[in-house]
């Protein structure tokens, strides 16, 4: 982990290094030396990493910058690793606040121009790198990671938003009283005003009347995702990637291979791949296709469970993760990486959410009055899919277009709730409907682009953090933004076709891909190994539910979880993505609250403080 910390006092008063006395604990125990710098009115403390040398501080024409900022597009040899913060100063010399509209990359940073007296924070367009801020009395304090601020009571809203999947964006934390600012977003503060606002979204594309054909959308789809992996490997730091052997890693390591091919970027190192032999989670057939092409070394991660021991337990990060239970498989593909000389691992996340998903478009058609196209497709989809025509035409045509009060009576809202979930507690935060899909923000851009908007916003809490951070850097080559900004602008049908989705990729990439990946329907999943888990780690999770701290916030009834958790320990369970986002929490609340010890081993949580919060609605 290498955070960074900045406060300002927003009275003018002077600062020392007291200010910044809350976030030096997660500072310390951080890897790499920690660096402090105070400055009348502001003060700030970062943890640079030993590869990258960011997050890094600038200061020019009375300008502080803290941040960790990686820009694309602009030359690397030779230069520091400031060089893109000393950029961003210069745009904002130049444009104002605004001027982060313009920026292509990953970033995360707080700027104090001390001459106007002014704020700028802000986070790259995807949300890749995070930015949390709290405002205590006058002073405002604004850090790349939870762990800095303190928080005080737990947060209901987004306890309830975790317990049922997380299924849109939120700047709420676990913190009642710590904001987590949106991707594509900036916060300022100028002429005592805090305001924070978009300077991208996705809407700005979704919707475009593109007028393209496969070929040509393919062959632009393939620049930009050439650019993307350019973008991710431009420093030439020792590069590994992820192979599943599903289309998205699999397109990574391709791409990448050919590129060095060619002299445009290093080698990649290897790759590292999670292999799990139940259920449906075996890929290594295509794995396998992918490395018969591009020889690189390749390490396995074998048939790693959730809540599975290892020397160290799970580890006290100040956020709470819906994958925090797998923490051993984490900790073991970053020392795989690590130990291989890798310092970057390239990761094939993100394509899900903007070039898959359901079939919403039909809805759309048949608004417009495109009713013979909508018809045509509804029975294409209906024979790829082996469902009735008029199964098809409910789901995706007039479940989405009734009003809200229907779609409870005929979607059987209530039954989506995790039936563990205490009633009063789901009924002040609205879970019924959020669990159920409905009552979403709409964004106006009909049913498919409101689906793309929400599937878009869920990436922040999805990325991979907290351990993966340790030593390397996580990179995104499909969330690179003139692709994503690209694919957005596309029609539905070049994205999801009847019986495959991903079709422009499928097609940009068919002469890098093996057959058997390219032609592949769909991909494994790891609930086998979720289902294992639950009956192996019985007793640990036995003792973590009776210790239920979720009960004890109110969130859940103790008595009905034990009971479910004993259903699906049988194999009885109406659905296990709930539960396992249940045990997550109890995991993050037991370790912070120092009670993890008492169900692992010892010595696996050494460390942990105690911690106790209540919940505020």
């Amino acid at each position: 982990m290498n955070p960074f910390l900045v406060v300002v006092d927003l009275d003018g008063g002077s600062l020392g290094l007291d200010a910044l006395q809350p976030g030096l604990p997660a500072l310390s125990q951080s890897d790499g030396r920690v660096e402090v710098l105070w400055n009348e009115s502001w003060a700030a403390g970062w943890v640079p990493s030993a590869t990258f040398e960011r997050p890094g501080f600038v200061s020019q024409h009375g300008i502080f910058a803290v941040g960790n900022v990686r820009l694309s597009g602009r030359p690397k040899d030779g230069a520091h690793p400031t060089a893109d913060l000393v950029h961003l100063i210069n745009e904002y010399r130049r444009v104002g606040p605004m001027a982060v509209r313009e920026l292509i990359g990953d970033f995360s940073f707080v700027l104090w121009d001390s001459h106007n007296r002014q704020v700028l924070a802000g986070r790259d367009a995807l949300g890749v790198k995070t930015l949390f801020w709290q405002q205590r009395g006058r002073r405002l304090y604004l850090s790349s990671h939870l762990d800095c601020l303190e928080g005080a009571a737990y947060d209901g809203e987004f306890i309830g938003h975790f317990l049922v999947g997380l299924p849109h964006a939120t700047d709420r934390t676990i913190y009642a009283d710590v904001h987590r600012l949106p991707a594509g977003a900036i916060l300022t503060w100028s002429k005592n005003r805090l305001e924070t606002r978009r300077f991208w979204s996705p809407s700005e594309f979704i919707g475009v009347d593109r007028r393209i054909g496969l070929p040509d959308a393919a062959a632009e789809f393939r620049r930009l995702f050439e650019e993307a992996v350019v973008a991710q490997l431009d420093d030439r730091v020792p590069a590994w990637s992820q192979l599943s052997g599903g289309l998205d890693s699999s397109g990574v390591v391709g791409v990448a291979s050919r590129l060095a091919d060619r002299g445009q970027v290093a080698r990649l190192g290897g790759t590292v791949s999670v292999v799990d032999s139940l259920g449906g989670g075996d890929e290594t057939k295509y794995s396998d296709a992918v490395l018969a092409r591009y020889p690189l070394p390749n390490a396995q991660l074998l048939d790693f469970g959730a809540w599975q021991a290892d020397e160290q337990g799970p580890p006290r990060q100040g956020e709470p993760r819906i994958f925090l239970p797998f923490f051993a498989r984490s900790r073991a593909m970053n020392e795989a990486v690590f130990g291989g000389g890798g310092r970057v691992l390239l990761s094939g996340f993100g394509s899900d959410n903007y070039l898959a998903g359901p079939h919403g478009y039909l809805a759309d058609w048949v608004r417009q009055g495109r009713l013979l196209a909508a018809a045509k497709q509804i029975t294409d989809v209906a024979v790829a899919s082996r469902r009735s025509f008029y199964r098809v035409g409910f789901d995706n045509v007039v479940l989405p277009l009734v009003p809200a009060f229907l779609k409870r009576r005929w979607h059987d809202a209530a039954g989506q709730l995790p039936p563990w979930i205490d009633g009063g507690f789901a009924r002040r935060h609205g879970l019924i409907d959020r669990a159920a899909g409905i009552g979403f923000p709409s964004a106006g851009l009909g049913v498919f682009g409101d689906a793309q908007m929400v599937e878009l916003g869920t990436l922040d809490l999805a990325l991979e953090r907290g351990i993966s951070e340790e030593g390397i850097e996580m990179r995104y080559p499909f969330l690179h933004r003139p692709l994503v900004e690209f694919c957005l602008t596309l029609p539905a049908t070049l994205k999801i076709g009847a019986a495959r989705k991903k079709l422009v990729m499928r097609e940009a990439l068919s002469d890098v891909l093996p057959p058997l990946v390219r032609d592949r329907p769909g991909k494994g999943g790891i609930d086998g190994r979720i289902a294992w888990s639950l009956s192996h780690e019985r007793e640990l999770l036995g003792r973590l539910v009776a210790q239920s701290r979720l009960a004890d916030l109110g969130c859940v009834d103790a008595g009905r979880l034990a009971a479910d958790l004993a259903q699906a320990q049988a194999g009885n369970i109406w659905s296990i993505g709930p539960l396992f986002a249940t045990l997550a929490l109890e995991t993050w609340l037991a370790v912070r609250a120092g009670q993890y010890s008492e169900s692992v081993p010892a010595g696996a949580a050494a460390g942990a403080a105690a911690e106790s919060h209540q919940p505020r609605s």
